[in-house]
């Protein structure tokens, strides 16, 4: 090759290398959004905005989504992002599948975080594993203060006539908020075993959501005999449904405080069980039951007979928080108990010296009770 056709090669060579220098490579779409690669990886700046847009889709209950993102993050997470690809797994399944798993998949993060430094001859982590203590931490601090959003379907409304002697048993207007305050507790004690400089934070931010007013709402619709009268008609149903719905209204709210929060499992983590009749009782003490602002009368006729039925709901409120739940049985409102009960992939409950985290009843069991409750809860204690 002749030295002219050399050095046209040798141009041509270090012109294709400067093109493909500005070549933008492998691109992803998510969300309208082009993503960029560098090599087989994202880059840092693009990984950075799809774990902005996961937690997006945690935040908003859309569990489907936030899943399938992470897929995607996972095929292509820069190294420096493999921790927080993993707690954004572990939230999911904490999340979307089961509690106890995530619980234990957040626990693993930390333990091999504690193996590694270990391994190294280090006493303590080092400025790296400490980053990826935060990152796991700050992960299960977001699960405590964001509710699950999974909404619940009124579990009792138009029962049979022969079942309910009214049309409608009170029935609460449902929250799509929903926070399990067992598993808070539980992530509190987590935090403070492997990462305790972020102790308080998860403390502080399970106390606001204990501290947060929320408004519930209720309804009782019924209607009264047939009268002679529409006067006659309107004056039974407006005392009736008002009368009746003052005893099942609170009812329906205590049952909705007990949905909200998952006090069958909180209970277990105070030092006196709450139960959703003690919700009920406590319910009474906060909810205002108004008279129905309408009434509607229905023309009755059986047998050449003609009357009148009176047909009206009436409507409670009340204005309550976990912290007002727990103040007006006299409890201390953060002060918790860890209970784990039996976790997937956990042993059987072992002896009682042994043991360090408790087991649960199998499913169809009866809760434990009293002196088995307490043998049951983690012996860690925590600084207040």
């Amino acid at each position: 090759m002749s030295p002219p056709a050399k050095k046209r090669l040798a141009v041509l060579a270090l012109l294709a290398a400067f093109i493909l220098s500005f070549s933008p490579g492998r691109t992803l779409t998510v969300d309208g959004k082009s993503l960029r690669f560098a090599g087989d990886y994202l880059t840092e700046s693009d990984a950075e905005w799809l774990c902005g847009r996961i937690d997006y889709y945690f935040e908003q209950g859309n569990y489907d989504k936030a899943g399938e993102l992470i897929k995607t993050l996972e095929s292509c997470v820069p190294p420096d992002f493999d921790t927080r690809a993993k707690c954004l797994r572990a939230r999911y399944i904490f999340s979307a599948e089961s509690h106890s798993r995530g619980y234990l998949e957040f626990r693993g993060l930390y333990e091999a975080e504690v193996a590694a430094f270990k391994e190294a001859g280090l006493v303590k982590p080092d400025a790296e594993s400490s980053g990826r203590f935060v990152q796991i931490s700050e992960t299960i601090i977001d699960i405590i203060r964001t509710p699950l959003r999974t909404g619940y379907g009124a579990d009792v409304s138009g029962l049979p006539r022969y079942a309910s002697p009214t049309l409608h048993t009170g029935v609460a207007d449902t929250h799509a908020w929903v926070y399990d305050l067992r598993w808070s507790v539980n992530f509190v004690y987590l935090i403070n075993k492997y990462d305790p400089g972020r102790y308080s934070t998860a403390r502080d931010t399970l106390k606001k959501v204990i501290n947060e007013k929320r408004n519930y709402i209720a309804y009782y619709k019924d209607h009264s005999l047939p009268k002679s009268t529409k006067d006659r008609a309107a004056d039974e149903i407006v005392g009736s449904v008002t009368a009746r719905g003052a005893k099942m209204l609170p009812g329906a709210i205590g049952r909705e405080i007990h949905r909200s929060y998952n006090f069958e499992g909180f209970k277990l983590c105070l030092p006196r069980q709450i139960s959703i009749r003690d919700l009920a009782s406590f319910a009474v003490s906060v909810t205002t039951v108004e008279e129905p602002e309408k009434v509607k009368i229905i023309t009755y006729t059986e047998d050449g007979y003609v009357g009148y039925v009176g047909e009206a709901t009436c409507k409670a409120e009340a204005q309550a928080s976990v912290r007002d739940v727990l103040a007006y049985f006299h409890l201390d409102p953060y002060a918790w108990h860890p209970y784990l009960g039996k976790v997937s992939g956990e042993p059987d409950k072992k002896p009682a010296e042994e043991q360090e985290e408790g087991t649960e009843a199998a499913d169809g069991a009866e809760t434990p009770t009293g002196d088995e409750t307490t043998l049951m809860r983690m012996t860690d204690e925590i600084p207040e």
